[in-house]
């Protein structure tokens, strides 16, 4: 599935290789069995976080009244000056005349789910919590109903692993587990990849937004993220800039399982050795004439981003962030 980093993004073509690569995997009815069991067990652990954050997403994306005031009606809020002559001329019969906000705004969710399938995610002991993570989108996300949902994951540049017009279903879930290896290191990866996820995935969504303008419904794409947060900074920045400039909402989960929780305090652990919290940065000093070293996430470039250190954690950040976005549109 991989394409050279300055090849265009091309969505259909996406679409051809996952269902060939989905298509091979059931082939292979022992891999599929293996995939099949290790879903089970995810969906078991994360079933708690799972219905929280459904019962949390399902009042931030519900949606909202509409607008506009509209239609002809015998009682409602305004008058519909329009209608006031005819009523009058009809001597008072035709009393249709005033206006109400009546059906809810349909609101067209796309969202993307994407992990950061990097060696740097194993060697934080982040990928089995990914996969919970990703398994507690998806099934939260199901049980909604809000909207479609597509999986990538990060290597080069995205890769897609179900789009927008598949389907959800435990096999095709277990499939995408089984996708990720949590190995890819290549020469410039951490350089690179991030930024080149993001223009790919810019683009993925310029796609979508279009889509839902033909239907005439208010699109409402986002993605959201499941990283350890350490990328190249500086190269992503141009598409991150981007997507801001176009509404397009992108939430960050930094995920830390390194990070000290209270509970970890209290027993004396030491787990903060690796924490992003620790992490540091050199960067050039105002005058420009040394270096300065500053916390890392001092100057990350997703205006939304979050720290997991525990799944639980996962329903209550998300829900603030898309709180905080769609009182902005």
């Amino acid at each position: 599935m991989a394409r050279p980093d300055d090849q265009e993004f091309d969505y259909n073509l996406e679409k051809v290789q996952v269902r060939a690569l989905f298509e091979e995997w059931r082939s292979n009815e022992e891999g599929a069995q293996a995939a099949m069991e290790l879903l089970s067990r995810f969906k078991a652990e994360t079933s708690e976080s799972s219905a929280s954050l459904c019962e949390q997403l399902r009042i931030v994306l519900e949606p909202q009244l509409s607008q506009q005031l509209q239609g002809d009606f015998k009682t409602g809020k305004r008058l519909n000056m329009k209608k006031v002559i005819s009523f009058i001329a009809s001597h008072y019969r035709n009393d249709k005349i005033w206006l109400r906000r009546t059906l809810p705004s349909k609101r067209d969710y796309k969202i993307l789910i994407a992990i950061d399938d990097s060696l740097s995610m194993k060697e934080q002991n982040l990928g089995f919590f990914s996969l919970e993570a990703m398994v507690t989108l998806v099934e939260a996300l199901n049980r909604l109903e809000v909207g479609k949902v597509a999986v990538a994951r990060i290597r080069d540049r995205m890769e897609l692993l179900q789009s927008f017009e598949d389907n959800y279903s435990n096999e095709r879930t277990a499939f995408i587990v089984s996708q990720y290896e949590f190995q890819h290191s290549a020469q410039n990866s951490h350089d690179f990849a991030m930024a080149n996820f993001m223009r790919d995935a810019n683009k993925l969504l310029d796609l979508q937004n279009a889509s839902s303008q033909l239907q005439g419904a208010m699109s409402c794409p986002f993605t959201i993220i499941l990283s350890d947060g350490r990328f190249n900074k500086a190269n992503a920045l141009k598409y991150i800039q981007e997507a801001q400039e176009k509404r397009y909402l992108y939430i960050f989960v930094i995920l830390d399982a390194a990070a000290k929780t209270p509970k970890d305090q209290k027993a004396g652990r030491n787990t903060t050795g690796s924490s992003i919290l620790n992490l540091r940065s050199a960067v050039k000093s105002e005058d420009g004439t040394g270096m300065k070293i500053m916390p890392y996430l001092k100057d990350f470039p997703f205006a939304y981003y979050c720290i997991v250190s525990d799944l639980r954690e996962l329903p209550n950040a998300l829900a603030a962030i898309l709180v905080q976005w769609f009182a902005m549109i």
